[in-house]
């Protein structure tokens, strides 16, 4: 999988894990970007040769994230006489990802898991006790929610309402409610967060593991910490806070890199525990014990001092 963007500079980034790689190429014009993205991938070919290595070109794709290469340029990339094919989505690792970065794909992908959910628990609610609804929750409903949400997490806020409409559905369908039910103390009842809130604690749990250096060393340069910006013995700066990123565009607000310092911000007193806390499960046990002692009241005071609502 190729990804490829205009910037002021030139340069290319490769990840692999497993069996999937992905490089991402980074150039000032369209002009240079095509040279250099078949430069590179001669380079590829050349590697995979020398190791006896086979590359499958049919599921070998490219895709661009720049709004005028998308509407201006018609791209020839080839590696070994292999034509790539153009793509405007692709799955990796899990999570698909569009040439708008706007998520809207993998949400869809969710609904259908969410949907399967909401049948299955109107089946099986009959034969099992409430703790272990929980459990197959968690299993079949949960996880999906929870991967890679502190970066789908900051998508539109109409694709993630119809996601919040079929959570809402799980739900109700655990606890025999009806349809017309509020559904705000049915996740008190069963301990259970809402989407917004499982992102917001997914993004504390990223930001936990950066105060403490266990995440790749890619993230170093994404924050800045109010230690190394200035001397000022400033709260963020005795909490070990970190600078927070302003920007004026509504998918910046609900970037990771806007809301990880803006995190620490809210009732739950992130960075204070961050100093105490070392172990990410004793972290995970006293957010959601804060949590839920006014929960949801405290759910919709948390979002709105984000910026998750407007």
């Amino acid at each position: 999988m190729l990804v490829m963007c205009k910037h002021r500079f030139c340069s290319v980034f490769c990840n692999l894990f497993a069996d999937d790689t992905l490089l991402t190429i980074v150039c000032a014009n369209s002009a240079s970007l095509q040279n250099g993205v078949n430069s590179e991938l001669q380079k590829v070919d050349e590697w995979m040769r020398y190791n006896k290595l086979s590359l499958n070109y049919s599921k070998t794709t490219y895709m661009l994230l720049n709004s005028n290469l998308r509407q201006s340029c018609n791209f020839n990339v080839k590696i070994n006489d292999n034509k790539i094919k153009h793509t405007t989505c692709t799955k990796y690792l899990g999570v698909y990802i569009d040439q708008h970065l706007s998520w809207t794909d993998h949400i869809h992908y969710l609904e259908i898991k969410l949907s399967r959910s909401v049948a299955m628990f109107y089946r099986i609610r009959y034969y099992l006790s409430n703790n272990a609804l929980r459990s197959v929750y968690y299993s079949l409903t949960y996880s999906h929610l929870q991967y890679a949400i502190d970066v789908w997490g900051g998508a539109g806020k109409t694709a993630l309402n119809r996601l919040n409409v079929l959570h809402n559905k799980v739900l109700r369908a655990m606890t025999y409610s009806s349809h017309k039910s509020r559904v705000s103390p049915l996740y008190r009842n069963v301990s259970l967060l809402k989407i917004n809130y499982i992102h917001i604690l997914e993004i504390g749990k990223f930001m936990h593991n950066l105060h403490w250096g266990r995440i790749p060393v890619n993230f170093d340069n994404l924050f800045t910490s109010a230690n190394q910006a200035h001397s000022h013995a400033t709260r963020a700066a005795t909490r070990g806070g970190y600078i927070w990123q302003l920007t004026s565009t509504v998918k910046g607000k609900r970037s990771l890199k806007h809301l990880g310092p803006k995190s620490g911000t809210p009732f739950i007193l992130l960075y204070v525990m961050f100093h105490h806390l070392p172990s990410k499960g004793s972290y995970k046990t006293n957010w959601l014990m804060n949590i839920m002692i006014d929960y949801p009241m405290r759910y919709y005071e948390t979002t709105l001092r984000l910026g998750l609502y407007t």
